[in-house]
């Protein structure tokens, strides 16, 4: 069962947050909805805008392990590059994407 492994992916989650690959989400779900009802009006992409990526230290530090959290990844968004099978080349800007949850 996939509960069976949650110290196994709390282990990778932890490793991950030390190495600054990720990062701690404290957003709950109705600042989640009125940033999507946002974009949604705005005509943007409905991903999550990485608003707890930035918080200080401090602020991570002293939030309770009680608090409902996520853990995000924070990759950055590079261009991507795919090589089709007729050996063409296609290469795009990501915008936007979140940080998505692990």
């Amino acid at each position: 069962m996939q509960s069976q492994r949650l110290p196994l992916y709390r282990q990778h989650a932890d490793a991950l947050l030390a190495s600054g690959a990720a990062y701690r989400c404290f957003c709950d779900a109705q600042r989640l909805d009125v940033v999507r009802s946002l974009a949604r009006v705005e005509g943007r992409t409905t991903a999550y805008d990485r608003f707890c990526r930035s918080l200080p230290v401090a602020t991570v530090q002293g939030t309770s392990e009680a608090c409902p959290r996520s853990t995000r990844a924070s990759a950055a968004c590079r261009p991507s590059t795919v090589v089709g099978t007729c050996g063409g080349v296609c290469v795009w800007e990501r915008k936007g994407g979140g940080g998505r949850c692990l």
